[in-house]
């Protein structure tokens, strides 16, 4: 087995999608800012998983119905970001 396939992948930044944004554990920001604290620092040559929440905040269910975008309040629509990793280029 390769060095790749037993290297664990660890989570630089999770999301619950049943909480709202600004509920999460660190919560989401629409926009770069540089007082915006760091959230994850990985190194060159990790792996890692980033978790995103969808552009719209939660408003949009995984249910097969449509009444979510018929509902869908667009004032409360911002493009959510997770909050900044820093991926050292240098090891």
């Amino acid at each position: 087995m390769s060095e790749k396939a037993t290297r664990q992948i660890t989570t630089a930044f999770a999301v619950d999608p049943l909480k709202r944004p600004e509920d999460q554990l660190i919560p989401l920001h629409n926009r770069w800012h540089p007082e915006i604290p760091v959230a994850s620092t990985q190194k060159t040559g990790d792996l890692f998983r980033v978790e995103c929440m969808e552009w719209t905040g939660g408003q949009i269910k995984n249910d097969d119905s449509a009444q979510d975008m018929k509902d869908i309040d667009l004032s409360k629509v911002c493009h959510y970001h997770d909050n900044a990793l820093l991926c050292n280029t240098f090891v």
